[in-house]
């Protein structure tokens, strides 16, 4: 077998590679990180944090000397230039958060590393890459030759992102599922994330739709359940929760009951705006809210916010004249 043995083979490897490669210059990099340590800097990310403008003169002080063909194809530029020309596009906000990382490997000396990072192509694809840093042989002294390897991974990303949601999703209402409810009251608890109040809600008559018109009709009903309560949400800190079968839960971090009770409301309004824009069967919600503090309170929080959604449910039968049994 022969060995590459000269300059154009090593041309040929690079330029043909089928991975991101990126030839840069670190060194006016280094130069800064001399000035700051000359000045007393000791912590690179406060630094960063009391003067951001320094961040940004970091990521215009990066000379870029050759990319190869992937490059330019990965990030749809036309040339070198245009590329060169046009960085300020390709390093968006999550980039600054990843390039802060990677000059504080740098600068506690560390001169091989890989990261993980987002970037941008110039038609607008965002791109989640992994980078690999190396700065050559021979050029630890002065950074001016820096290895980098970006190897796109956009799509092992958005496997990882849709198996997360269907983990942790309910996949007709598209609300959180019993499985993330779960590990999302361990976590309340566990960081402590007081008031907590919660709302637990039962659809009424579900049984009736699905024993007289299917359960297409069935499921027609918890999807318009699902619509409301994610509109009703105003807090990101927030889970809309499908339980199971007709049982829902939402779960109220940082919330006082004054402010439950506010999205009670702001829930009911929203299923009399659904009942009256679209045909079909009514929708009907039993509803019971309690709260707590502390870690302790959290399973009869739980269980005093069922009991009052049963004896709404109950009120909800007899006013109806209804026999809940049947439905």
């Amino acid at each position: 077998m022969s060995v590459p043995n000269s300059v154009v083979d090593y041309e040929n490897m690079f330029e043909w590679a089928p991975v991101s490669l990126w030839l840069e210059d670190y060194s006016a990099i280094k130069q800064l990180f001399e000035g700051w340590r000359a000045q007393g800097v000791v912590d690179l990310r406060a630094h960063f944090r009391q003067f951001p403008d320094l961040l940004v003169q970091c990521s215009r002080s990066l000379q870029v000397i050759r990319v190869n063909r992937q490059t330019l194809l990965l990030l749809a530029a036309q040339s070198q230039a245009e590329l060169v020309t046009r960085l300020p596009e390709i390093f968006g906000p999550d980039t600054m958060v990843a390039l802060t990382a990677e000059l504080d490997y740098l600068w506690q000396g560390c001169l091989h590393f890989s990261k993980e990072t987002v970037n941008y192509a110039l038609d607008g694809r965002r791109i989640h890459a992994e980078i690999h840093v190396r700065v050559l042989p021979g050029y630890e002294d002065t950074w001016e030759r820096v290895m980098v390897t970006f190897d796109d991974i956009t799509a092992r990303k958005e496997i990882a992102a849709n198996l997360e949601y269907v983990s942790t999703h309910d996949a007709l209402t598209g609300l959180y599922n019993r499985a993330f409810y779960a590990a999302e009251l361990e976590r309340v608890a566990q960081h402590g994330l007081w008031p907590l109040c919660v709302v637990t809600m039962d659809l009424n008559g579900l049984k009736r739709i699905n024993d007289a018109h299917g359960h297409a009709a069935g499921d027609a009903v918890l999807k318009r359940v699902g619509e409301v309560l994610r509109q009703a949400r105003t807090d990101a800190s927030w889970s809309m929760v499908r339980t199971g079968g007709d049982e829902f839960v939402a779960l109220l971090p940082g919330c006082n009951e004054t402010m439950a009770q506010t999205l009670i409301t702001r829930i009911e309004s929203l299923v009399a705006a659904s009942n009256a824009s679209q045909p079909g069967h009514a929708l009907s919600l039993s509803m019971g809210m309690a709260s707590c503090d502390a870690t302790g309170q959290v399973d009869e929080t739980l269980h005093q916010a069922d009991q009052r959604m049963f004896a709404a449910k109950t009120l909800f039968y007899e006013m109806a004249h209804l026999e809940r049994r049947r439905f």
